[in-house]
């Protein structure tokens, strides 16, 4: 009995050993696997920051801006005076207009923000904001940033609403017209549109005949056309400078340091053929800059407003004042279109899986 009772002591003190020797191989077997998914995930991390970014060769002053990848809707320029770079994007396409961009400079690609998968992050640029269907958009950029240069932009196509488009083909209609001050630094007269039709509100307007008169706080009863119209009476001395008119209305020159007076004498100068006269109550202007006005508006003779800039509306006094002024006043050309499309400055790929570029600044 002492012997049977040896034997299964002596057994179960085996099976002890081995279920011990199992678990403890257990541990081991487990942080081995711990190791190898370890490193497979180190593996995965140095895959990322291991991007192959493009030997850029693409070293450019100017770039196009393409949107949609294949069309070129602009450029992108860049000028440095050795402290700044003075970065540029304009819209060279007429159909076109900015409404965001996104700027981003750096040492080298690298340092562009982006995604582990080498797309851009251009909501983490540097430089960008959001316009109102712009033409261009400039940013002064430290060179000791770098000289790679990622320039994205959003565009929208300039189409015309169809309630303008409806409300401008409606002319001419017969409105009421005060004028409200005259010669107030920002334009020859304002005046006050009665009525309820789309044109009824306060405007800046400008002389567009020379050889009649109209005060301050006069009102009168006028009808109003489209500069563009077809059925625009024959008014004007030189109707073939219509277009240049339109063009300088869309220019803001005060802001450009030209006053009032220098517009309305270019004005004058472009549509009258006898202008040897008195000119009066410009304010203080200077011919020389008026004629500046006039050279460069020659070189837009075809100027035709799209969405985004503004049309000039004629406000010609009906037959019942022969003797007023007629004036011009401009209304904005609202953007309609709906479509949006990505642009970005041409150059070398991104490494991503998207067709964002970029460019290194440099004499090619």
């Amino acid at each position: 009995m002492k012997i049977k009772l040896a034997k299964i002591y002596t057994y179960l003190f085996s099976v002890c050993i081995l279920f011990g020797a199992v678990s403890c191989q257990t541990e081991p077997l487990n942080t081995n696997e711990n190791l190898t998914t370890a490193k497979s995930s180190n593996s995965k991390s140095a895959a990322i920051a291991e991007l192959q970014w493009d030997d850029c060769s693409t070293k450019a002053t100017q770039v196009d801006l393409l949107a949609g990848q294949n069309m070129l809707v602009g450029n992108v320029t860049i000028e440095s005076d050795g402290i700044n770079y003075t970065i540029t994007y304009n819209i060279t396409d007429g159909g076109w207009c900015l409404t965001q961009t996104h700027l981003s400079v750096g040492v080298s690609p690298s340092d562009f923000p982006h995604t582990k998968s080498g797309n851009p992050k251009v909501g983490n640029f540097e430089y960008g904001e959001s316009l109102e269907c712009a033409s261009s958009a400039s940013y002064v950029v430290p060179v000791e940033e770098g000289t790679y240069i990622a320039a994205h932009a959003v565009v929208n196509c300039k189409s015309v609403g169809d309630e303008f488009t409806a409300n401008i083909e409606s002319l001419p209609i017969t409105i009421p017209v005060c004028v409200t001050a005259k010669g107030d630094g920002d334009s020859y007269f304002d005046v006050s549109l009665g009525g309820e039709s789309f044109l009824a509100g306060n405007y800046n307007a400008w002389c567009i005949d020379l050889h009649k008169s109209l005060i301050d706080g006069f009102c009168f009863e006028a009808n109003a056309f489209s500069m563009y119209g077809e059925n625009l009476p024959n008014v004007f001395g030189k109707p073939e400078n219509l277009g240049a008119v339109n063009w300088i209305v869309n220019q803001d020159f005060i802001v450009q340091g030209y006053t009032f007076g220098e517009i309305q004498w270019a004005i004058w100068e472009l549509l009258e053929l006898d202008n040897n006269t008195t000119y009066c109550c410009l304010g203080t202007w200077d011919k020389t800059k008026g004629q500046e006005i006039v050279a460069m508006a020659l070189q837009h003779m075809d100027f035709m407003p799209a969405c985004g800039d503004s049309i000039g509306i004629a406000i010609l006094p009906t037959d019942e004042f022969p003797d007023t002024q007629p004036v011009m006043i401009t209304i904005p050309v609202p953007c309609g279109g709906d479509c949006e499309e990505t642009a970005w400055g041409d150059g070398c790929s991104f490494p991503g899986n998207n067709w964002a570029t970029y460019f290194q600044y440099g004499e090619q």
